[in-house]
C-alpha cells in the first residue's frame, strides 16, 4: 500500500493517513514537572501536531487545545484516528491507513 502524496503551498509534500497514538505519548499535565526532556512528551506532541494540521485544513476555527483533547482521547480508546503528516518532517507514526 502507498501513501497518496499532496503538495500543499510552496514545496510542501503532505500525505493524510490514519494512525493509533501510542499508550506511551503523554502530555505535560500527565508527566511529572521537571525541567529535563522527556520522549513521552515528545511523541504526544508530534501526533497532536499532525491531529491538528488535519483538522486545521479543513476548518481554520480548529483549535490547538481541541487536538490536544482529540490525541488524549484516541490514546486512551485506541482508536484510529486520521493526521496530516508532512513529509520531510522526520516524524514516522504508526500507519494503520492511507488516506485518499
Amino acid at each position: 500500500m502507498k501513501a497518496n502524496v499532496k503538495r500543499g503551498t510552496g514545496r510542501t509534500t503532505y500525505a493524510d493517513v490514519r494512525v493509533q497514538v501510542p499508550r506511551d505519548a503523554k502530555c505535560t499535565d500527565e508527566l511529572p514537572r521537571t525541567t529535563k526532556q522527556d520522549d513521552r512528551y515528545d511523541i504526544f506532541e508530534q501526533y497532536t501536531i499532525a491531529i491538528w494540521r488535519f483538522h486545521r485544513a479543513v476548518d481554520n476555527l480548529f483549535n490547538w487545545e481541541t487536538a490536544e483533547e482529540l490525541c488524549k482521547a484516541a490514546r486512551d480508546k485506541k482508536e484510529i484516528i486520521p493526521v496530516r503528516i508532512y513529509l520531510g518532517s522526520g516524524f514516522k507514526p504508526d500507519v494503520v491507513e492511507y488516506m485518499r
